[in-house]
């Protein structure tokens, strides 16, 4: 996890306004909700209560509720975060997986006891994507939920 404690740091240098009059869409409609959730999970003192909720906005995120969950969010998140190479992209594929096989069985009453370094993976993922879409927005390469859900689909081709 590089630079994990730089998070905030990423964050203040986006310079990003969320949601104003003049600039509303979908897209920044998500990034909204997932952004609360990454604070909820800040502010919540349970392990299990934090990494729930930066499954929940990496769902929220990452998803459109079209096809397996796990496999979209874990692609979507690949596709995404990880470096260009394959080794990258398998890597945060299969953590990915790995994580929300935990969120699952924290959801649906399993005794699943999450530790640290799972929470601080999720946690980074959830804030590295945030960070990805701002950029992008930022540059003009996506400018609605559409256009997320189009680059992440032509990534699968690319």
């Amino acid at each position: 996890i590089d630079s994990l404690s730089n998070i905030g740091s990423k964050f203040k240098e986006l310079c990003f306004p969320i949601l104003t009059n003049s600039f509303n869409n979908d897209l920044l409609e998500k990034l909204r909700v997932s952004i609360n959730w990454y604070s909820a999970s800040i502010n919540s003192e349970s392990l299990n209560e934090s990494f729930l909720f930066c499954a929940i906005g990496m769902e929220s995120l990452l998803t459109t509720g079209r096809d397996s969950i796990t496999k979209v969010l874990a692609e979507n998140t690949a596709f995404l975060i990880a470096k260009d190479d394959i080794e990258s992209r398998k890597l945060v594929y299969n953590t990915m997986c790995n994580l929300y096989a935990k969120r699952s069985g924290i959801a649906h009453g399993g005794n699943i006891n999450i530790e640290t370094k799972e929470l601080k993976q999720i946690r980074y993922y959830l804030a590295m994507s945030i960070i990805k879409i701002i950029s992008k927005i930022k540059a003009d390469e996506i400018n609605s939920n559409k256009d997320l859900i189009t680059f992440l689909d032509n990534q699968k081709f690319g």
